[in-house]
This record gives C-alpha cells, structure tokens and sequence, in this order.
C-alpha cells in the first residue's frame, strides 16, 4: 500500500511515515491511512506503520481524506491514482 502511495504522489515512504506537517506529505499520509483501512487493517495495526500514538490520529488523518477529497482537485486526483492502484493489485476489492 505504502508503495502504490509513494508511487502515485512522488512522495518517499520514509517522508510518509514521518512527523513531517508539509502539506503534500500529510496528503500523502492521509491517503495511506484511508487505503490501509479500505483494506481492512485493524486501527491498532495502523497506528503502530504509521507511527501515531493514538487512535484519533488515525480517525483524524480518515476525516481529513474525506474533506479533501471534495475540495481539492488535485488531492483528488492523487487519491484517484491510488485507488486504480490498489484496486487493480487486489489490495481491495473494488466495491
């Protein structure tokens, strides 16, 4: 998953998984965790890849995709290449 992200928004996993608050990173990381959680991954999991300590900050970084993803364009666009992605690599079903 972290791949396909890292991939579609030119942005290193390291970068990712990182405390960094540079917008496009943060994108990224928004992204990722709305994708790891499509894919069902427990919150718990999710917290330990990404580094969060708590599980708001997954809830957070869910709530943010979801208003991003209506406003801007080109996050859309990002999350859009990802979830061709990760559909076609049968990371998700495509439901």
């Amino acid at each position: 998953m972290l791949d396909v992200v890292s991939e579609c928004t030119e942005i290193s996993k390291e970068k990712i998984l990182s405390n960094s608050r540079i917008a496009e990173v943060v994108d990224a990381r928004c992204i990722t965790v709305y994708w790891l959680r499509q894919s069902g991954l427990p919150v718990r999991m999710i917290m330990q890849l990404c580094g969060f300590k708590t599980k708001g900050a997954v809830y957070y970084h869910s709530c943010l995709y979801n208003e991003r993803i209506k406003i801007d364009k080109y996050f859309r666009n990002q999350a859009l290449c990802v979830g061709q992605k990760v559909v076609s690599n049968g990371l998700v079903t495509g439901e």
